[in-house]
């Protein structure tokens, strides 16, 4: 509790300090949403709002990022970023005020000097301190970096993790890139890439190659690179990998596989996307972060097209029907459509937006499982 109050008249002391006397050098922000879900059956009410404070005296920024919603106060954090000279300092604080706790604080310094850059990282938790530094330049086309980790100590004690070395520089009709890496026990691995491997007389094919080797395995992938130019609107993705293990087995052949296509193009001001993607691992474009597999998009964020007002429209497939949530109901909705999403923001002068959100599941009922109303105030 006492740590709640601290926090809170901080806050409240640079706020009313630099509204008082340096009015001129502050500027920040205020965002709130009202979000109503029916869709659960009930109407539950979320109302998540954000306040940013920045104080800006010469080359240095102090700057307060407070987070509330209908339960309280969520999260706290403060910062400060500045230089002297050819040091850079970034300095982050950041508390739990729902548990009254304190969360971490990191301090980072980069220096730039002959050339050269050498940065440090001090991260400082509750429960232990982690302490990461590098050194990189680059001459010609030849870049070298390397990196060394310190951490995983109790208290203020730290004790060696990891160091790493990066060399990258062209080769031919590739670029190439090499990583070794070590840890306390030894070799971690070592790693070798070359991207955008040309092919003669076809412009529009190239290939990535990756090795990595470990102590007790190496792995091998090969991946097409299809470009056909920047006015074509059809995007194919290929990835291909072959795995062996140093003994007894040799190196297989790689296998390719067709992950996905989208499709994109603009008419006017107005953009349209479609994404059907397959693959495994992280997803490409509007799919990214979601769990399903198809998507498409319209999207019009020009005035000539809408006036003040910014639209980004998309519908989202499922095929398998089969959602994370236990909660979801399984099966697809009409015609494959498991989700429509709409928004829309317009601008209320040069200092407040407003938005509306409105999310739809046609596979549940169909209901409207979601709206929400924001507003965002900048000065």
């Amino acid at each position: 509790m006492q740590l709640k109050r601290s926090l809170l008249a901080c806050l409240v002391m640079v706020s009313s300090l630099a509204f008082a006397s340096f009015a001129a050098a502050l500027s920040g922000s205020w965002a709130a949403t009202v979000g109503i879900w029916p869709g659960l059956g009930v109407v539950a009410v979320q109302s998540p709002s954000e306040l940013i404070l920045t104080y800006t005296v010469g080359d240095w920024s102090f700057s307060s990022d407070t987070q509330f919603d209908v339960a309280g106060w969520t999260s706290q954090e403060f910062k400060a970023d500045g230089s002297i000279s050819a040091l850079a300092i970034d300095s982050v604080l950041t508390f739990d005020p729902a548990h009254a706790a304190f969360s971490n604080w990191r301090v980072t310094g980069t220096l730039s000097v002959a050339g050269a850059t050498l940065g440090g990282r001090l991260t400082v938790w509750a429960n232990g301190t982690w302490f990461d530094t590098w050194i990189s330049s680059t001459t010609g086309p030849v870049s070298v970096s390397a990196y060394l980790y310190l951490g995983e100590g109790g208290g203020c004690s730290l004790s060696f993790y990891s160091a790493s070395l990066v060399v990258g520089f062209p080769l031919s009709c590739a670029a190439v890139q090499s990583i070794v890496s070590f840890h306390s026990q030894g070799l971690d691995y070592a790693q070798f890439e070359a991207s955008d491997i040309a092919i003669p007389n076809l412009p529009w094919l190239s290939f990535d190659a990756l090795l990595v080797l470990k102590p007790s395995q190496k792995a091998f992938e090969l991946a097409p690179v299809l470009n056909f130019g920047t006015t074509d609107c059809i995007t194919v993705y290929i990835s291909g990998a072959g795995l062996g293990s140093l003994s007894p087995a040799p190196l297989t052949a790689a296998s390719l596989s067709l992950d996905g296509f989208g499709l994109q193009c603009t008419i006017g001001d107005v953009e349209f996307s479609e994404l059907s993607y397959f693959g495994t691992g992280t997803k490409p474009g509007i799919l990214k972060n979601t769990w399903y597999q198809e998507a498409c998009q319209i999207k019009a964020k020009s005035e000539t097209c809408c006036g003040p007002i910014e639209l980004d429209a998309a519908v989202y497939c499922l095929p398998d029907g089969t959602f994370p949530w236990s909660i979801m109901p399984s099966g697809t909705g009409l015609f494959g459509v498991d989700e429509i999403r709409a928004e829309a923001s317009v601008a209320a002068g040069k200092r407040l937006t407003i938005s509306l959100t409105v999310d739809v599941l046609p596979v549940w009922a169909p209901v409207l499982m979601s709206w929400e109303i924001g507003f965002k105030v900048v000065w």
